[in-house]
């Protein structure tokens, strides 16, 4: 199920980390271009904006029309639910979603500087707001 499901479905609460979103297309674009270039042995850290969990789930929930997620998840109610579907997983023979290393990256809060990758292939990010407007209009 993807997140777009979920909070359709309605989501009670959040994680309080951040997370940095780009679009494939950018993606695609920016690994293009270093080709087309001959860039060769540099690193680019390709990533348009970095949100907080609360935001980017409560921009998904408004172009759904569905309500906002306001209760911030605390860390042992992540670790307790990861515990139970632990139990769960193994009873019905399915794949955790829930590990400590989701929780840890969840509830670390990343800021992600895309300036280098902007100014050395002088390359301008797709506006996520409006990427996560369309999609969202899509269904």
């Amino acid at each position: 199920m993807c997140i777009r499901d979920r909070v359709k479905q309605g989501l009670s609460y959040y994680p309080p980390g951040s997370l940095g979103l780009v679009s494939a297309e950018d993606i695609a674009n920016i690994v293009l271009k270093i080709m087309n270039e001959s860039i060769w042995n540099q690193q680019f850290l390709v990533n348009a904006e970095t949100w907080t969990y609360k935001e980017f789930l409560n921009a998904i929930a408004k172009g759904l029309n569905t309500p906002g997620i306001n209760k911030e998840a605390s860390l042992f109610a992540a670790k307790s639910l990861s515990f139970i579907e632990l139990f769960a997983s193994v009873l019905n023979n399915k794949q955790r979603l829930i590990t400590q290393e989701t929780i840890q990256s969840s509830f670390t809060k990343f800021k992600y500087d895309y300036f280098a990758t902007s100014q050395t292939l002088n390359y301008n990010y797709q506006d996520i707001k409006n990427l996560i407007e369309e999609i969202t209009a899509l269904g």
